[in-house]
């Protein structure tokens, strides 16, 4: 988040990151982030989630393949040239960008895995494109 000067980030845990309150996850600060959504457009909750899109949000975790990381790694880079309908970027594992849908890949950090997320507005979308990527790399389910 520092070196790209992020605004906010957060983790799929739900934890935020605000760089002006606290360089961690921060409850409080999330908390305080929708109370400010409320208040400056005068709205309560239900208002201000009506106003939020909804998608579906796939997570799925594949048998990190032989090899390792380095191997998941090979794999990923072709991803470029067989999604080159999507903006890509490969600051961490593979992201692969559509209007309205989102495929993020990556080895993990902290187990012998391959974690895949996918989102779009309609649950058949999110799970055809993860199957989709998990195909083109060959992955298989933990």
């Amino acid at each position: 988040m520092r070196a790209s000067d992020s605004v906010i980030g957060g983790e799929g845990n739900g934890g935020v990151i605000h760089p002006g309150v606290v360089w961690g996850r921060d409850a409080l600060t999330g908390a305080f982030l929708i109370l400010s959504a409320m208040a400056t457009g005068g709205v309560d909750l239900p208002a201000l989630r009506a106003a939020i899109p909804v998608y579906t949000m796939l997570k799925r975790k594949y048998t990190l393949p032989a090899g390792g990381a380095a191997a998941i790694e090979e794999r990923l880079a072709v991803l470029p040239g067989r999604c080159a309908d999507a903006d890509v970027d490969d600051r961490d594992g593979v992201r692969l960008d559509w209007p309205e849908r989102w495929v993020h890949i990556r080895p993990s950090n902290t187990e012998p895995v391959v974690r895949l997320i996918s989102e779009a507005p309609q649950e058949v979308e999110a799970r055809r494109q993860a199957d989709e990527i998990a195909s083109i790399l060959d992955l298989e389910d933990e």
